[in-house]
């Protein structure tokens, strides 16, 4: 951690370590399960898939539906689905699902990457303080989530449902780049590595991905 953040940020970076990722509730009933199937159907009709290849192709629909915005939790799937804006953990949640629909091996992806201060800055002055918004911003860095996805359950790609494009193994320190990440385990069982390509990542657990 740089010494020289002020102490909020520091705080606010620490919280993002023990933060859990996002995942949509669902009442148990026909609201949820009806909004949830939306969702799948309209991956099936907007997105053709076929062979292995195809299945992780990207659901570029869900970030090209809904724009990207504050979104307050709690969030529930029948409230979700009728939104015209969501944050990147719904977005993410989204794309989750529609990846386990397609039979592909799917789990949370959380990151913190590098913008700059002036970018930081104009990110505060549209985002919502408050009970149910997450505090994603501090100094010159963000807290993001995305989906990893993977046929084989230990190759991984991430997607970034937010931005509408993959993120790559290979960053350099810069604006944009990521600089730690955390993928869940894709499966219950105990499982001590994961390959984000030449990368070697321990699920469940935040990785450095370029020095600070």
């Amino acid at each position: 951690m740089d010494s020289k953040l002020p102490l909020a940020d520091e705080v606010t970076i620490d919280f993002w370590h023990t933060y859990p990722a996002s995942y949509l509730s669902h009442h148990g009933q026909d609201c949820c399960h009806i909004a949830r199937n939306w969702l799948i159907n309209q991956d099936y009709n907007l997105d053709s898939v076929s062979g292995d290849g195809q299945l992780l192709s990207a659901p570029r629909w869900i970030p090209e539906r809904y724009e990207w915005g504050p979104t307050s939790w709690p969030l529930f799937w029948c409230d979700a689905v009728a939104m015209y804006r969501l944050d990147c953990g719904a977005l993410a949640a989204f794309s989750r699902e529609v990846y386990l629909s397609r039979g592909v091996k799917s789990a949370p992806v959380q990151l913190i990457q590098r913008l700059s201060t002036h970018a930081i800055s104009q990110l505060r002055k549209i985002w919502r303080d408050g009970p149910g918004y997450l505090n994603w911003l501090a100094d010159d860095k963000i807290y993001h989530e995305a989906v990893a996805v993977s046929l084989d359950g230990i190759r991984i790609q991430i997607w970034d449902a937010t931005n509408g494009w993959w993120i790559q193994p290979m960053q350099t320190d810069g604006y944009g780049a990521v600089l730690k990440v955390k993928v869940s385990p894709l499966h219950p069982d105990p499982q001590d590595i994961l390959f984000w390509g030449n990368r070697m990542l321990v699920p469940g657990t935040w990785v450095d991905i370029c020095a600070e």
